[in-house]
């Protein structure tokens, strides 16, 4: 149903996922770190790198098991929010599909060493 409600209209370029069947939707509670902690914090969204870092180790690690995702930042948020009875105030910061490619494609072009693209300066 999420699929159905979130990617539907303008939202319907990612037609792929209609067949995952797994879809993660990544919310952050925020926090009042700066309220306690002063100005130190203030007008950096921490919670975003933080989403990026376990997300990531989330893709990495389903890669590894052999299941394909795709990050989903193009999607209706009001409709996820009303399919998951989630509050208007809630911010959804990305979607995650997830599942099994029907076909397994090879990896892509060797790539250089790293002794070819490292540089140290000094």
């Amino acid at each position: 149903e999420i699929v159905e409600k979130s990617l539907s209209g303008i939202y319907s370029s990612n037609s792929f996922v209609k067949k995952a069947p797994v879809i993660i939707v990544v919310i952050a509670e925020q926090s009042n770190y700066a309220a306690r902690l002063g100005g130190f914090f203030r007008n950096i969204k921490y919670s975003l790198i933080d989403i990026g870092i376990a997300c990531d180790h989330l893709i990495l690690q389903a890669e590894e098991l052999g299941v394909g995702t795709c990050w989903l930042g193009w999607f209706n948020e009001k409709a996820v929010k009303k399919v998951l009875g989630l509050p208007k105030s809630t911010k959804i910061d990305i979607m995650i599909s997830m599942g099994y490619p029907e076909k397994v494609t090879e990896k892509g072009k060797k790539r250089k060493s790293l002794d070819e693209i490292r540089r140290f300066y000094k």
